[in-house]
Order: structure tokens, then C-alpha cells, then sequence
């Protein structure tokens, strides 16, 4: 399964020719010293362009923007699995909440 554009429902953009690119920065959230690693935040941001050659729409006539936070909670640290809960937003008003288990990237 493909996971990408959060902020848009998934299938948002089709077309011909997809570009897709995201920047995260992840960083520990250090409330329980006991557990360092088990809480970390993330701030991303991304962007989005699709073709249509019936309409004669090219790739990055139109460029989507996109941002959002994201949770995350370990749950195994020897997998490295953890736990995610997102929100993105978009332009005119997209917004789109994930609960995910393990990773994007």
C-alpha cells in the first residue's frame, strides 16, 4: 500500500504521471524518563502534482501543498514499531486524520 499526500483522502489526485514529496522532521518528546524513546513528534510538510494528458493538465502546472503534525508512541522498540496518529491540512480547507501502525519511509 502506497501512503502518500497526507491531508488529502487517499486517491485525491490521479492521473497519468504522479510526483510526490515530503519532508518530515522527526524529534523525541522526553515527558517519562524512564522511557525516553517511547513518545517522538514529527512536523511535515509535502507536495503534490498530478497529469492528465485528456485534459492537457502537464505534470507541475499545478503544485498541492500540504502540512501537518504527527504522534508517535513505540510499541515494540525492537522492531522499531510504533504507533502514529497524524493530521494534515491542505488548501481550501483539506484536512485529513490518520491512525497508523509503523512507518511511511
Amino acid at each position: 500500500m502506497v501512503r502518500s499526500g497526507r491531508a488529502f483522502p487517499q486517491g485525491r489526485f490521479r492521473g497519468h504521471d504522479l510526483y510526490y514529496a515530503e519532508l518530515e522532521w522527526r524529534f523525541p518528546i522526553k515527558i517519562i524518563k524512564s522511557k525516553p524513546d517511547l513518545l517522538g513528534g514529527v512536523i511535515f510538510k509535502n507536495l503534490t502534482s498530478a497529469s492528465d494528458r485528456s485534459t492537457d493538465v502537464n505534470l507541475f502546472q499545478c503544485i498541492v501543498p500540504a502540512a501537518g503534525v504527527e504522534l508517535r508512541i513505540m510499541i515494540q522498540k525492537e522492531s522499531r514499531a510504533n504507533l502514529t496518529i497524524d493530521y494534515g491540512w491542505g488548501p481550501d480547507g483539506a484536512g485529513a486524520f490518520y491512525l497508523n501502525l509503523n512507518e511511511y519511509f
